[in-house]
């Protein structure tokens, strides 16, 4: 945001008269600035409102708003609505723990032209992954249609997941180690 004046102005935009699901359903088509705003809505609200979490996995199972989002929005709002998700997985239940990571696989793959959305959605899904206990998404990375784009980017994920290793608990590192070999594999 540019200035104080801007934040308010978008602020008054949507004042009473938009609901946060009302903001997220149109994000797609939302300016840049808008689009920052309403994700660190999400944000905010992912940690005070019990109602979001079912509102955001809604919106992400849906192909062709996730498609128009990941093609459309800046990465400060992407990361800002994975950091969303990340927040409220371990608050959920079984199911959005093994689901979540698939999503953020999904993610990746809308934005396989995109080497920055690409390698944010893949470390997300190495977190989730970790948070869940689950290492099914990362299998899947070979089986997807955009292997070939997703690839090159599992360098960096390695290499993120060594660097977290370092300043790890042993129990995470264990867990971490044992993705790492699955990426090794891929």
């Amino acid at each position: 945001m540019d200035t104080i004046a801007q934040i308010v102005e978008i602020v008054k935009q949507f004042g009473e008269t938009q609901t946060l699901k009302e903001m997220l359903t149109q994000l797609a088509s939302a300016d840049e600035k808008t689009a920052i705003f309403v994700a660190s809505q999400a944000l905010l609200h992912s940690h005070e409102n019990a109602e979001v979490p079912e509102l955001l996995m809604d919106l992400f199972r849906d192909a062709e708003w996730r498609s128009a989002c990941v093609a459309k929005l800046p990465v400060t709002a992407l990361e800002q609505l994975a950091q969303s998700l990340l927040h409220i997985q371990p608050r959920q239940v079984i199911e959005w723990s093994v689901e979540l990571p698939y999503v953020f696989l999904r993610l990746a793959e809308a934005a396989s032209g995109d080497k920055n959305k690409v390698e944010l959605f893949l470390s997300c899904l190495v977190m989730s992954s970790l948070a869940g206990n689950t290492a099914g998404a990362i299998k899947s990375i070979p089986k997807s249609p955009k292997f070939s784009a997703l690839h090159p980017t599992l360098d960096a994920v390695r290499e993120a997941i060594n660097n977290l290793s370092k300043v790890s608990t042993p129990e995470v590192t264990l867990r971490l180690r044992g993705l790492s070999t699955i990426i090794d594999q891929i």
